[in-house]
């Protein structure tokens, strides 16, 4: 289906969840179709999961439709919801965000409403043992949604390297990051405390968090001033507040729980180490929001993270699930001021490569090869 010049194509964007819950894959959405939505008419169907949200919204010229019955069982009908859905609103394409609950609704109208779609490819969680064993069970619906799609969009090479697993010829991928937006995420005029370290992640088992504060006795001893910020919130907390309790590091650790997006720049700007300890990682946009921020970063060899940390250069990788590793990396910086202002200034200027403004230029020519196929 081709479009006239004169007219802005719609663009179905389906994601399991959307505002107030936010991740990566959640901010990537706000972010285009604010910066797009003078180039084509987005509409968006997420999961309502929470029973007083909206059914429907406007956000920055976006329509928002929220699908299920206010729990947190309704991304398992969402597939079908968003077909169902899908036959009362008007759209050329659709654009699904991860290949699973999104790219099965994708799937589904595809086959019943023969509308194409193109698939976002964001999480690195399917590459953790645990989700590899349950993604056996299903390798052939998963297959289906990856080479359905009319293209494929992956945010970094580990990603690029799963589809290409999955069978979809090399011409139909295309490696777009996420970005960050630069005009919040910067060095401000903040005194920055030295012994300050912080964490920006979902608490979940998947993020490695555990490692970190295994970690945290053997930083402590040769240093005691050291603190450590965790942002965030989700399933493992409590385990992570026992384990707290457990290595009797209470006085050298805060949990701050879910904090207001605007808030994070100056958390960042006063903290000089962010750890991002990961078992799995699609790219990790809070690398990169930590490193516009002036933050040193240290994270693991998985996923998204080695397209973004150059060792040595911008930051430190490490082996996930060791925390000897970490705790001997943050030793090293603390003990070589010389080092870490290097890989600070060198950060800072990588990081540029990564303005929304530049990113969503290139979502733009993404969507736009919809009309040329």
């Amino acid at each position: 289906m081709k479009l006239s010049q004169d007219m802005k194509k719609n663009v179905l964007i389906l994601t399991t969840f959307y505002k107030p819950f936010i991740g990566g894959a959640e901010v990537f959405v706000e972010e285009i179709t604010k910066r797009l939505n003078k180039d084509f008419n987005f509409f968006i169907f997420t999961t309502k999961n929470l029973k007083n949200l909206p059914r429907k919204e406007i956000i920055d010229n976006t329509v928002i439709y929220r699908l299920g019955f206010g729990s947190k069982y309704d991304k398992f009908f969402f597939p079908f919801l968003a077909l169902i859905k899908s036959y009362s609103v008007n759209f050329d394409f659709s654009y699904a965000i991860m290949a699973s609950y999104a790219g099965a609704a994708a799937l589904l109208i595809k086959f019943f409403r023969r509308k194409e779609y193109i698939l976002n490819m964001q999480s690195g969680t399917l590459d953790t043992k645990n989700y590899l064993k349950i993604l056996k069970l299903f390798w052939f619906f998963y297959k289906k949604i990856h080479t359905e799609a009319l293209f494929i969009h992956v945010i970094s090479n580990a990603l690029k390297e799963r589809a290409i697993k999955f069978g979809v010829p090399i011409n139909k991928i295309f490696l777009i990051p996420n970005g960050i937006d630069l005009s919040n995420f910067k060095v401000l005029s903040l005194n920055r405390n030295y012994w300050q370290m912080i964490s920006v992640a979902n608490l979940k088992k998947v993020k490695g968090l555990e490692y970190l504060l295994r970690a945290m006795p053997i930083i402590t001893t040769k240093f005691p001033q050291v603190k450590l910020l965790l942002v965030g919130d989700g399933e493992e907390r409590i385990f992570l507040e026992n384990l707290v309790n457990d290595l009797k590091i209470e006085n050298h650790v805060q949990f701050l729980g879910t904090i207001c997006r605007d808030k994070i720049p100056d958390i960042l700007n006063h903290s000089n180490i962010f750890i991002g300890p990961s078992l799995a990682e699609g790219l990790g946009i809070a690398f990169l929001e930590a490193m516009a921020c002036g933050a040193i970063v240290i994270g693991t060899k998985v996923g998204g993270i080695c397209d973004i940390i150059k060792n040595h250069y911008n930051g430190l990788l490490i082996e996930p699930a060791n925390y000897m590793e970490i705790a001997n990396s943050v030793l090293y910086l603390l003990e070589n001021k010389t080092v870490l202002e290097s890989l600070r200034s060198n950060a800072l200027k990588f990081v540029k490569e990564y303005d929304w403004n530049i990113i969503s230029f290139s979502i733009k020519s993404l969507l736009e090869k919809y009309e040329k196929s």
